[in-house]
């Protein structure tokens, strides 16, 4: 939650090109804590919400693990999911500082399967960075991969 708006998400992602869209998802940072809830839908309809932990696995901010439900090839099973900062994995065409630590690539925990990568502009002050998928997971994976990642990449922000 916000500290200044105590009962107001720390980020809120909007459908569309600005905040005049539907909101789709909220992210709280919790206090004391290293963890981040991460509510897909619209806080004002709280019977449709799904609720998620990302959480930390590692002392040092490097790895944080989320579970959600997914759907593949007809069927839904839960899985978990790794985000990992990185320094060595680079998107193909794309300029990257090895110095950044916010950098990040989604592990499927299960299989060990790299699912997305995430490297952050340090050049820009207009663009954050460049999310690139590797998977096509039905329902609102997409949504939860991209408020995870920059709910970890706003928190590296704030602890600056």
């Amino acid at each position: 939650m916000s500290e200044v708006r105590p009962r107001k998400p720390d980020l809120t992602f909007h459908a569309g090109v600005d905040d005049s869209g539907p909101i789709v998802a909220v992210a709280k940072f919790q206090h004391f804590s290293r963890s981040i809830r991460i509510g897909l839908g619209d806080p004002q309809a709280p019977g449709d919400m799904i609720w998620e932990d990302l959480t930390s696995q590692s002392t040092g901010h490097s790895k944080y693990r989320w579970e959600m439900e997914v759907h593949t090839n007809g069927s839904s099973r839960r899985q978990s999911f790794l985000w990992k900062r990185t320094h060595y994995v680079g998107l193909e065409g794309h300029t990257w500082s090895r110095l950044s630590n916010r950098n990040y690539k989604l592990i499927d925990e299960q299989g060990g399967n790299v699912l997305a990568l995430f490297m952050s502009n340090v050049a820009s002050y207009k663009e954050s960075g460049t999310l690139q998928l590797y998977v096509d997971y039905e329902g609102q994976f997409d949504l939860m991969v991209l408020a995870t990642v920059l709910s970890l990449y706003e928190k590296a922000r704030r602890r600056r």
